[in-house]
């Protein structure tokens, strides 16, 4: 099945999306695929990929788990089920990845992100770096139909939720444990290794390692 590239690791944080300024007029270049939605007389309010449309509400909650001072950290769409163009916000919370999957079903395609904090203390200095992680979790009762159709959107989707450390393509909740995260992200680091993980639960390091 294809598999979306791995986007570069990025420390930086934008403030806003080079797309969203291409859809309100704006002189910056629009993200490929994606066009504002045409609504006579009224303001845009979703991006247009082919008939798919992904509300700039998406994009606006994927910069709040971007910011680093915003204790939303994570965020899940999928399609409307009443409307098979639309995506939708699925949910949104403060508690990280695990909250994240709750909301999760097995007859639906979902694309989301997350904020994770890499954690590194030693001889009494610590330094806590965000990364950011976008996933594709197609449930295992989804019609196969669906879920040829969601990786053929999830680049579009990415195209908003832009700019994770790694990506997954996972097709059980079991894919998308800490400790997947956690090896993947390693993976992607370079030889700086943290010692410890926070998954935004709210209990402090979710994982912790000795190297």
């Amino acid at each position: 099945a294809p598999r979306l590239p791995e986007p570069a690791a990025s420390e930086l944080i934008s403030s806003e999306s080079a797309a969203r300024s291409a859809a309100l007029g704006s002189a910056a270049p629009p993200l490929e695929g994606l066009h504002a939605e045409a609504q006579p007389q009224a303001e845009p309010s979703a991006y247009m990929y082919g008939a798919l449309r992904i509300p700039f509400a998406a994009e606006d909650g994927w910069l709040r788990v971007r910011d680093t001072e915003d204790e939303r950290n994570w965020i899940l769409l999928a399609y409307a089920q009443a409307e098979p163009n639309q995506v939708e916000i699925v949910g949104e919370g403060e508690r990280g990845l695990a909250e994240c999957l709750t909301h999760v079903s097995d007859d639906r395609v979902f694309w989301g992100g997350f904020r994770v904090i890499a954690v590194d203390s030693r001889r009494g200095v610590v330094s806590r770096r965000p990364k950011f992680v976008f996933f594709m979790l197609s449930g295992a009762a989804a019609p196969l139909k669906l879920k040829a159709r969601g990786l053929l959107d999830m680049g579009a989707i990415a195209e908003v939720l832009s700019q994770a450390h790694i990506s997954f393509q996972a097709e059980s909740v079991a894919e998308l444990s800490e400790s997947a995260v956690v090896n993947k992200l390693l993976q992607s680091g370079g030889a700086h290794k943290p010692n410890g993980w926070d998954f935004g639960g709210g209990g402090g390091l979710s994982l912790q390692v000795e190297w």
